[in-house]
């Protein structure tokens, strides 16, 4: 009878230890459904204004491309300015759509394309010509998929800097990659960086949580929302010392 009743304690105490690990992660959830709540209230209130800033600096980036005798590196430097406005622009919208469903326009483009164009924009940064030496190995064939092409070069610009950042002390290599495989457009970012812990990599992906000292923490929750919302999946493979692999899949445009 002893036995049992000793049994019946542990088996009590361990219901209890049960019921306390669920409702610590109750109140995670919570705090967390709160803090996308004040996101999602912060980005309306700040996305006028920074529509405001944008429209301004549309306007003279305008004034620019009137300009008469400008040389073709700065004609070069005005168009990517251009660009880079409307891919802000989409940004933005990226922000509240973290908070909120919102439907993008999507189509078929080819990956290896969006890759290029991020690969040329990468090169305008001086960091990164100085420290960084970038690796293109891209399939041979069009990749293409059903998607949105600015959203795309957000997350591609995204991972591809936050590898720069970490060889920006020591240097490195960025191995940009794309393949098929099994249906699917791979894309790899492989960085001869510091690379990170495990308990950092099981966190990166989770709003808010970041190792930069100026980082809001949001960068890597939008690119696995806005890949998700691609009907594709994000990966990560790091170890301290050697680097850090994302790898992106994006499901191919079936063809009729």
């Amino acid at each position: 009878m002893g036995i049992f009743s000793k049994n019946n304690k542990t088996n009590k105490a361990t219901d209890e230890t049960e019921v306390f690990r669920k409702l610590k992660e109750t109140q995670e959830e919570l705090i967390q459904a709160s803090k996308m709540i004040s996101l999602g209230q912060m980005a309306a209130g700040a996305v006028h204004e920074i529509k405001n800033i944008l429209f301004v600096i549309a306007g003279q980036i305008e004034i620019l491309e009137t300009e008469e005798g400008a040389s073709p590196l700065v004609k070069q430097t005005v168009a990517s300015m251009r660009k880079q406005v409307t891919v802000m622009q989409d940004i933005v919208r990226g922000i509240l759509d973290f908070s909120k469903k919102k439907d993008v326009a999507f189509s078929g483009c080819d990956v290896n394309k969006v890759l290029g164009s991020c690969v040329e924009l990468l090169k305008y940064q001086t960091k990164v010509r100085d420290k960084v030496k970038v690796v293109e190995e891209l399939a041979s064939e069009p990749l293409t998929i059903c998607g949105n092409s600015n959203q795309l070069q957000e997350v591609f610009l995204n991972l591809m800097m936050n590898a720069a950042q970490a060889m920006e002390e020591d240097g490195g290599v960025l191995t940009v990659r794309s393949s098929l495989k099994n249906e699917f457009a791979e894309v790899e970012f492989r960085d001869t960086g510091k690379g990170m812990s495990e308990e950092t990599r099981l966190k990166i992906f989770k709003p808010f949580f970041t190792t930069k000292a100026t980082g809001t923490g949001l960068g890597l929750s939008l690119c696995l929302k806005i890949i998700e919302n691609h009907q594709g999946f994000i990966d990560v493979a790091s170890q301290e010392g050697v680097g850090t692999v994302f790898t992106v899949r994006l499901p191919l445009l079936k063809k009729n």
